[in-house]
């Protein structure tokens, strides 16, 4: 009888583990993106102390120049388990398995869920305006909406913030979004 248990016990281990790792390894079709390119100028606010963008956060708001961008300190990069983010804020995706700890690490939200499939987004969360954005990162969305007038495919449309987005849909990643955007913020996934 305790043998019958203890292996009851063991297939539901088992059986739980596997569901887990199914969940953490991206089997939903989800990857995480990072929303921005990084290269905002850096934020002369911070102290030298502070090491956490969370911490950051919290002491001095979204102070930089962009209030939509990467505060920059990396916490999402030192979170992943498996060090699939790069200090590109780049994500290796034959690395990540999917597990979302760099989504609740960002404090200002640039870290989200897009299906595996779709290889190409909008790194920038910017409500600027051209002008603005151009004087406050050196990589934003100006709105110009060239991708929106070059994609024969009417895959571009712009959301609620005046930012480019993709419908794949109707996208047939022939790319030439990504290789007309003059801020090169429309962003391939490497795999």
């Amino acid at each position: 009888m305790i043998m019958i248990i203890l292996a009851s016990f063991v297939i539901l281990f088992f059986a739980d583990i596997k569901v887990i790792s199914s969940e953490k390894s991206g089997i939903n079709g989800k990857k995480p993106v990072i929303l921005c390119t990084g290269t905002g100028l850096k934020r002369l606010s911070y102290s030298d102390n502070i090491k956490d963008c969370r911490l950051a956060f919290e002491e001095f708001g979204p102070d930089g120049l962009c209030a939509h961008g990467c505060i920059g300190l990396h916490s999402c990069l030192r979170a992943c388990p498996r060090e699939a983010i790069g200090k590109d804020l780049k994500v290796n995706y034959n690395l990540c398995d999917g597990c979302g700890i760099c989504i609740d690490i960002c404090p200002q939200n640039l870290i989200v869920m897009k299906e595996y499939s779709q290889k190409l987004y909008t790194a920038c969360l910017t409500e600027l305006n051209s002008e603005d954005a151009e004087a406050k990162c050196l990589k934003s969305c100006i709105k110009c909406y060239i991708c929106l007038d070059i994609c024969s495919k009417s895959a571009i449309y712009i959301d609620d913030r005046g930012i480019p987005r993709i419908d794949f849909n109707k996208c047939d990643y022939c790319l030439d979004c990504l290789k007309k955007c003059p801020s090169e913020v429309i962003i391939r996934k490497y795999d």
